[in-house]
């Protein structure tokens, strides 16, 4: 660091320090806190990170969920499919995925989280003015589960500058902060046995896509960038600050939708030499990678 403030300071300490609340941060957190540690959860923002804008999607295979919906599904047939696919990983690190995954549904509904056991109802399409699909509805979390959430949320300590609360107030709070000559208020936090970095991504960066995704970045402007205001990068560089790798940094996903999805299985995608790439009914992840590829980076739905 480049300077430090000493005067008006505060100081925290704890065994574990997860840094970034969001889903990864405080399912840290709480395992580090079953296992006896006393824990400090720190979040820029108002937590939930890029979970809380998720989909709620989690994949699991041979759970209880799925059996009460009728649906006779296992690890290994999610490992099957996973690897027929084109999984990005090793088959040694998906095997273990596929295989806990049930147990990280139990412990997720162990932690309040609900999961019904009929398919995902919709109460309706918000479309634009074209007709087309840009969300859905979808029915909230019922009340009775909100007890069970705040339960966690306050074994790990969080410590949320910027919370829900604060937030209508952001702005004219941040003004205040630049007017004020006296010296800002600093929190010294020391952790005992380690640091959690819990951060999110970088796409909320254009510096770092241009570094690692140079090509990508050309249509930076252009893109619906997932996840939250938070996914900036600064984990990363606080990691690599004391000395830590990184790896894959370069691998971005990109999802290539159309509404409705049927549109892709009608026609043919081709690139701009008229040449079929892949499949129709791919992954959507794996279509935008494949899109990438192509020429000028560009596809057509014939």
């Amino acid at each position: 660091m480049s300077s430090l403030c000493f005067q008006n300071s505060r100081f925290a300490d704890a065994a574990d320090v997860a840094i970034g609340f969001g889903g990864a941060g405080a399912v840290a957190a709480l395992q580090a806190r079953k296992l006896g540690a006393d824990v400090l959860a720190i979040d820029c923002f108002g937590g939930g990170g890029a979970t809380a804008y998720s989909g709620g999607v989690i994949y699991a295979g041979g759970t209880k969920y799925q059996r009460e919906s009728g649906y006779n599904d296992t690890a290994d047939e999610m490992y099957k499919y996973l690897n027929e696919e084109g999984a990005p990983v090793k088959p040694e690190t998906l095997r273990p995925f596929c295989e806990n995954s049930n147990a990280d549904i139990e412990r997720l509904s162990s932690m309040g989280v609900p999961f019904g056991t009929n398919a995902f109802e919709v109460t309706r399409l918000i479309v634009d003015r074209d007709n087309r699909v840009i969300g859905v509805e979808a029915n909230p979390l019922p009340e009775a589960h909100h007890k069970a959430h705040q339960a966690c949320y306050k074994l790990v300590h969080p410590w949320l500058p910027f919370n829900n609360r604060r937030s209508r107030k952001a702005m004219a709070a941040a003004q205040a902060l630049e007017a004020r000559e006296e010296p800002n208020q600093c929190t010294f936090i020391r952790a005992r046995n380690g640091v959690i970095l819990t951060t999110g991504g970088f796409n909320r960066n254009e510096a770092l896509i241009r570094l690692h995704c140079p090509f990508l970045a050309k249509y930076y402007s252009r893109l619906l960038l997932l996840g939250s205001i938070s996914d900036e990068g600064s984990g990363l560089a606080m990691a690599e600050a004391v000395g830590g790798s990184t790896v894959l940094i370069s691998n971005i996903s990109v999802a290539r939708t159309l509404a409705s999805p049927q549109a892709f299985a009608k026609g043919l995608l081709v690139n701009n030499m008229g040449e079929r790439f892949i499949s129709e009914a791919a992954y959507a992840m794996f279509v935008g990678d494949a899109v990438l590829d192509q020429p000028e980076g560009h596809a057509y739905v014939v």
